[in-house]
């Protein structure tokens, strides 16, 4: 079987043999040759007596099997010359130095792992020399945010500077809270079915003193206060007051509605009537009053919502263009690569953060130094401001690189 197998492939060797089967090594990678030899062995089967036959390409371990042959084999011929060298007379066999002169050994790696601030390093050297030639995006970036901080100043130009609130009068009242005086309905929020206001007992109202525009009622005898307002609580718009003559305790009953002062009003005269008793005496001692809070009514506050909202676009676009190279760099699988010969995630969003903080900085740089000309008294604390505006990029950065891992 040999003799025929080197008929078509003369480098033809035998590689394993045993009972059952026989394996050779063709020593050609020629395509022509091989199928050469399929048909020669597809026509002489029955003649050489074979069952079965297959063929397979080189393995993994017998191509480390060869290249470790040769290398023995090299290093043999290299051993002999130098034994020839040393054994030849005259001849002066000369050391060889791995030792440059300067101290230096040979330049291998040590094995250390790379820290992944020099691996960010690398990284942060790499997209600057990419920048040289694809310079587009940091440029569109930049451009972005110094067109969100130039245009909307135009809508801070005439608007008013001061912060202070103008108090506006026009909605600005007092309401008395004594009831004898103020009437019911300046009170309730709502017009109800009963506006009597009951008392318990009834003869303490003779403290109020002179009673006008004022409907004060007793509860029904045989009926006790909390009786009374559990059954009628639906059909009372004010409320009533129920006094402890001995201890001095009150007890105030109110509708609980909007906008509604009967609370207040209900404890300013149970106030007065505990006071008069005291010391018996008769009409108003304490009034009190309720007074809404000033009407506050800015201006200028559409101008600075137009420049807030043209400028937070802005800046809420410029992150987007750090995505553009991390994500070709992941779409396009080098990324993996990286990762793959031991660069660290932590050292990978580094490095591009690296990369992206000229562009931040000019860009908060800039900014800054166009809402101080001319003295804007719109910003203050400019200072402040732009580390500011360095953090919130540096965060919208970090978040950019996020979104491009999806």
């Amino acid at each position: 079987i040999l003799n025929r197998v080197k008929s078509v492939a003369p480098a033809a060797s035998v590689h394993t043999f045993n009972d059952k089967s026989v394996s050779f090594q063709l020593g050609t990678a020629d395509a022509k040759a091989v199928s050469g030899l399929l048909a020669l062995v597809e026509s002489e089967r029955q003649q050489l007596r074979i069952s079965s036959y297959d063929t397979h390409g080189t393995s993994l371990e017998e191509v480390f099997l060869s290249l470790m042959e040769k290398e023995n084999s090299e290093s043999e011929k290299t051993e002999e010359a130098s034994q020839t060298e040393k054994l030849t007379p005259g001849v002066e066999a000369t050391p060889i130095s791995y030792d440059d002169g300067a101290g230096k050994h040979s330049p291998l790696s040590d094995g250390r792992k790379t820290s992944a601030f020099s691996q960010a390093l690398v990284i942060c050297l790499k997209r600057f020399m990419v920048a040289r030639r694809s310079f587009l995006g940091p440029i569109l970036a930049l451009a972005c945010l110094l067109c969100a901080a130039i245009i909307p100043l135009r809508y801070m130009t005439k608007r008013h500077e001061s912060c202070a609130a103008k108090v506006s009068d026009d909605f600005y009242y007092t309401q008395d809270l004594y009831l004898p005086t103020a009437g019911p309905y300046g009170v309730i929020g709502a017009n109800g079915a009963d506006m009597s206001t009951f008392v318990s007992p009834f003869q303490l109202t003779e403290y109020l003193g002179n009673i006008t525009d004022f409907d004060v009622e007793a509860v029904p005898s045989g009926v006790t206060f909390d009786d009374f307002i559990s059954l009628h609580y639906w059909n009372l718009s004010i409320g009533g007051v129920s006094l402890d003559v001995n201890t001095r305790q009150a007890l105030i009953a109110y509708e609980g509605e909007a906008y509604s002062l009967a609370g207040p009003a209900l404890l300013n005269l149970a106030s007065n009537i505990m006071l008069n008793q005291i010391e018996n005496t008769k009409g108003p001692r304490i009034i009190a009053q309720h007074s809404e809070f000033a009407a506050n009514f800015p201006s200028g506050t559409a101008d600075a919502l137009k420049w807030i909202g043209f400028f937070g676009l802005g800046i809420a676009i410029f992150p987007a263009f750090a995505t553009l190279y991390v994500a070709r760099e992941r779409i396009s699988a080098v990324k993996a690569m990286q990762l793959g010969n031991g660069l660290t995630p932590d050292a990978h969003h580094l490095g591009h953060l690296f990369a992206e903080m000229p562009v931040i900085i000019i860009g908060s740089t800039v900014s800054i130094a166009l809402f101080g000309a001319g003295h804007n008294p719109q910003f203050t604390d400019l200072g402040l401001l732009w580390f500011i505006f360095v953090l919130y990029g540096i965060a919208a950065t970090l978040m950019s690189f996020l979104a491009a891992l999806f």
